[in-house]
């Protein structure tokens, strides 16, 4: 009875939020068939897993730390307000989406766990994997770790996924039950409305381990700025109240359900104003070697890649690239073993050979040709150093399970993993950088 009256619920919600619309509910947002009681062939939670509370997983991407003070969303400033927040969340380097969503739910930093950026050469695949690829983004052997949906099935725990790196690849033989394909265009109010449904389908079948991502923030903030002016002023503001209003009507939805959902909400990275004055062309400094290379990443980064590592031609070459890209004070580049142990990026074969890392707010184009679109089209950027407190993103965190009114100091996002297995009662064989001790006061219990 109690599963016939949360579908009933759901209905009635998501009626209410359409009333008023001339040409009915927008397109995928209301037009859902939700299961009852009885409906068959849907994935099934253990028993154990029933008695377990629900942790909605959110992501804002490119929400900057500050941005909740500076524009004031009605309901991420009540969770800040009355739940957990902290004061920043620092993100893994390289500051980038991908790497960062990836470490949120695996724990580790991106040398660890493989995704090392947005696009990146690997040597040993002789592959390169591009984040606008749909065969390499689905392609579950470019994963390391164990997601937390793949910890949750491993355990007979129901998950699902409205987007997320990595969601709709198998990754270590393993995919969340419920899984929404990527739609960039998808809108907040329909992200969330596929949350509603899962959470409204029979206790046995409901996922207790749900992603929410939202990408309409960072594309405000590359497209304008963080702080716009004059006719964009308020593109910023319009994007966070987009997706600050669905989260209130998720949020509604989730008091007047009476279940015990917990929300956790974060983000990738912050933003950082461009300089369309301040690109380097690497060209201009290495114009001879530059070819020899496999060039993955530009803009706070770029990575350079010889054939063969080993090879004394091949070390020459590197030792002259460096020495002609020494000394200049727009960016720092080194051999990946040199690169400072506190950004945790140097173990793996798919970081560069030679990494150049550009000093804020320089923004790296390895070939003049190319020229520097993305500054030209683009007003903002992230990547840099994850010590700049503009790279910082957020931590807010409120449900049963958490402590209210606590607010906690800056910490490092691989942190944010074994919390979430804590909180669920979940256990991973799979070393990992988060430290469970980091977050082990917040929960209430």
């Amino acid at each position: 009875m109690k599963s016939l009256k949360l579908i009933l619920l759901s209905f009635l919600l998501v009626a209410i939020s359409c009333s008023g619309k001339k040409d009915g509910p927008e397109k995928g947002l209301v037009s859902v068939n939700l299961p009852g009681p009885s409906a068959k062939n849907l994935p099934i939670n253990d028993t154990v897993q029933n008695t377990k509370p629900y942790v909605i997983f959110v992501s804002i991407d490119g929400y900057r730390h500050d941005y909740t003070a500076k524009y004031q969303p009605t309901n991420l400033k009540q969770i800040f307000d009355h739940g957990v927040h902290a004061k920043s969340l620092k993100p893994s380097f390289p500051t980038l989406t991908f790497p960062n969503h990836y470490s949120l739910v695996t724990g580790l930093y991106p040398e660890n766990h493989g995704i090392v950026g947005n696009f990146f050469w690997d040597p040993v695949r002789q592959a390169k994997y591009q984040m606008n690829n749909g065969q390499t983004v689905n392609d579950g052997s470019w994963y390391g770790g164990e997601p937390l949906w793949v910890v949750a099935e491993k355990s007979g725990m129901r998950s699902g996924t409205v987007f997320w790196v990595g969601s709709e690849a198998e990754i270590a033989g393993f995919r969340a039950s419920y899984v929404l394909p990527y739609e960039d265009k998808a809108s907040a109010d329909k992200r969330v409305s596929k949350v509603i449904e899962w959470l409204s389908l029979p206790e046995g079948n409901r996922p207790h381990f749900i992603t929410l991502y939202f990408s309409v923030v960072d594309s405000a903030g590359h497209k304008y700025g963080p702080e716009p002016t004059g006719a964009d002023v308020n593109q910023v503001r319009d994007a966070i109240n987009e997706v600050d209003t669905s989260l209130g009507k998720l949020r509604e939805w989730i008091t007047q359900s009476g279940l015990p959902v917990n929300l956790i909400v974060v983000s990738d990275h912050g933003m950082k104003q461009l300089d369309p004055n301040k690109v380097v062309f690497l060209d201009e400094s290495i114009k001879d070697e530059l070819p020899e290379f496999t060039i993955s990443e530009s803009g706070s980064m770029t990575m350079l890649h010889v054939k063969n590592p080993n090879d004394p031609k091949d070390q020459k070459l590197i030792n002259t690239t460096l020495a002609k890209l020494k000394g200049d004070n727009r960016f720092t580049a080194l051999r990946k073993n040199r690169i400072p142990p506190d950004l945790h990026f140097s173990t793996n074969d798919r970081i560069g050979d030679i990494v150049i890392l550009a000093a804020a707010p320089y923004y790296i184009v390895p070939q003049r040709v190319k020229s520097a679109t993305f500054v030209l089209r683009n007003k903002a950027t992230h990547g840099w150093d994850n010590k700049d407190l503009e790279m910082h993103g957020i931590f807010y965190a409120e449900g049963p399970s958490f402590r209210k009114n606590l607010a906690i100091k800056s910490f490092e996002n691989v942190d944010v993993y074994p919390m979430v297995l804590k909180l669920l009662g979940l256990n991973t064989k799979v070393q990992i950088d988060g430290n469970p001790d980091t977050l082990a006061d917040i929960l209430s219990n």
